[in-house]
């Protein structure tokens, strides 16, 4: 089990399914960028062969040095074969370094495509997945994807490299007979495997030890850093109190470390003991050979030197198939996320014809939340007039939010109808977002980012009340708001104002949604925001939700709402004459104010 967020991890993954994940990223890598990809492989190749030069290399200047000492060659072998040699290395070294540059706008390429998908991916994904506990975890993790992606071709390439270092080295060991041949390969084999596994053992040591304690100590670190959190830090006086938690955080870390660092020691230490035994095993046998007169001190040289490289190799290569679990992850989350059903049109698309003189028609709404054991909307009956002020009401989980994703086209998975007639509506949510751009972009979002002339945007800037505010900055229009480029700052009520031209900015809008759009500002704040909006609405349908029920009476009719049903119906009198719900309701926020 993964730490936050309950996310869960699979602890190990078949070699099988580690294989069938990296033939499916190779071969969409192929896809993607065929020529590329190809050029990657076939330098990648070269420098293999490259290792096999500087192994002969190894191999003739020992040989040819030490006929030249003994006075058995005048040199000029030794000379020219180093020349060429060396050229051919030399030749190879341009073309490591051509693989290089290759391979790292090979990378930006992969990762630039990667983003472009998700993007693109996230742009369209149906409102109703980021309902789904898990649909952000995924994202995040398939956000990794441009870090892992061409690890598979890289992990290809270790694997070509590995089985090509096993051929070469079984060939020039082959005179050597075959049962030295294969319990010396059958040693290195296990001296790697073993290195991988006390290497994997520390790798899911730092994942249930270590890698928690410092997400709690990064949490605890958080704390110090935010303004907010320190208002209430220093309120509270419950500095002491973090302080020792960040303290014991920072020594459990600490001690998780330091543990961490003895396994990596113990790691070393074993395979170096395990490849000194290797190597000293070959370094006898050949030894007493070459005493011997059976093989040349070059041959010696070599197999020496091809034992170091195959053994690095193969420990890497095991390590990389042992610690496969982030690459699976990162990948089938990728997957998943480019496979999420796309919501095909936006919400102010969504609107079916219904009759003229209705603005919605909702019959037998039913809705679900995915993983929720009871139905949110059960059984919504709804005829809206065109002009009319709709007030929403009931307890919190209710069903308000809910209709109103319904209405606006967010959620799509329902049974029953929702026919709505205006071509286009628009919103002002809850959290709705501040956003940290300037001004005129903050409007220009409610038509979709389309741009709007200054003399449209100075109208919506009267229309809610801040043109002389906007005007009065150095920048007008253009000032940037926020923290993220030293902007300025508005207060809620101003923001929410901003927020109230994003409806303005939409004009083809004839329905607008109001969910609790006034809740974090002050009763007068309040007051002022609702008495903006009804007075902006004109002939337009407002539907809109709040807490505070003395609101209500703004609208033409109520609704009260309790267990996904809309249980009262009618206006402000008629529902304190029925003496129901609403009644009850009012009442009690009533007594608060007497």
């Amino acid at each position: 089990m993964g730490q936050g967020g309950g996310e869960c991890v699979k602890e190990k993954v078949t070699l099988a399914e580690f294989f069938r994940t990296e033939w499916k990223v190779f071969c969409d890598l192929l896809r993607q960028h065929r020529g590329q990809t190809v050029v990657i492989i076939l330098l990648y190749n070269v420098s293999v062969a490259a290792s096999f030069v500087e192994l002969k290399f190894v191999e003739f200047i020992t040989d040819e040095s030490a006929a030249v000492i003994s006075s058995r060659a005048d040199g000029k072998g030794l000379i020219y074969g180093s020349l060429f040699f060396l050229g051919a290395l030399l030749l190879f070294k341009l073309l490591d370094s051509v693989f290089f540059v290759v391979s790292e706008r090979y990378d930006d390429n992969v990762n630039a495509r990667i983003k472009e998908r998700l993007t693109k991916k996230l742009s369209t994904i149906s409102y109703e997945y980021f309902e789904r506990k898990d649909t952000y975890e995924k994202i995040s993790i398939a956000g990794k994807a441009v870090e892992t992606y061409t690890s598979a071709v890289y992990g290809a390439m270790k694997m070509i490299r590995t089985v090509f270092f096993l051929v070469i080295y079984s060939v020039l060991l082959s005179e050597m007979g075959v049962l030295f041949t294969t319990v010396l390969i059958a040693s290195v084999f296990i001296c790697a495997f073993l290195c991988g596994r006390v290497s994997d053992y520390q790798l899911a040591y730092w994942r249930k030890h270590v890698h928690p304690k410092t997400r709690r100590n990064i949490y605890f670190k958080g704390i110090f850093n935010s303004r907010v959190n320190q208002q209430n830090i220093q309120t509270q006086g419950s500095y002491p109190y973090f302080a020792r938690r960040f303290q014991a955080c920072n020594e459990a870390e600490r001690r998780s470390y330091l543990k961490l660092n003895m396994l990596t020691e113990i790691t070393e230490i074993t395979g170096s003991l395990l490849f000194m035994a290797a190597f000293f095993f070959v370094a006898v046998v050949l030894g007493a050979k070459v005493v011997r007169g059976e093989c040349e001190i070059g041959y010696f040289t070599m197999i020496l030197v091809l034992l170091g490289g195959m053994f690095d190799n193969l420990k890497s290569f095991t390590l990389f198939l042992l610690n496969n679990n982030e690459f699976i992850r990162v990948v089938s989350s990728y997957y998943e996320v480019l496979e999420f059903a796309e919501s095909r049109e936006t919400g102010n698309e969504r609107a079916v014809p219904c009759e003229k003189k209705e603005a919605l028609l909702i019959r037998n709404l039913q809705y679900q939340y995915p993983q929720a054991q009871t139905a949110a909307l059960n059984g919504v009956e709804l005829n809206l007039a065109k002009g009319e002020k709709i007030a929403i009401v009931g307890e919190n989980g209710c069903g308000k939010t809910t209709l109103m994703s319904v209405i606006m086209g967010l959620l799509t998975s329902y049974k029953g109808s929702c026919e709505r007639a205006d071509a286009e509506c628009a919103a002002v949510l809850q959290d709705f977002i501040e956003y940290e751009l300037t001004i005129r972009e903050n409007i220009e979002l409610g038509c979709g980012g389309r741009k709007l002339s200054d003399e449209r945007i100075g109208e919506i800037l009267r229309q809610v009340n801040l043109y002389e505010y906007v005007m009065g900055l150095e920048q007008g229009v253009d000032t940037k708001l926020g923290q993220l480029d030293n902007g300025v700052e508005l207060s809620k009520g101003q923001w929410q104002r901003l927020a109230v031209g994003r409806l303005l900015a939409n004009e083809k809008a004839d329905l607008w949604i109001l969910d609790e759009p006034a809740a974090y500002l002050d009763p007068l704040a309040e007051i002022d925001i609702y008495k903006l909006i009804f007075s902006l609405a004109g002939g337009r349908t407002v539907l809109f939700t709040s807490h505070r029920l003395g609101f209500a009476r703004f609208a033409d009719r109520i609704l009260v709402m309790d267990e996904g049903k809309i249980i009262e119906d009618g206006s402000h009198q008629d529902l304190m004459r029925l003496d129901g719900f609403y009644a009850r309701m009012f009442n009690i926020q009533r007594k608060w104010y007497q």
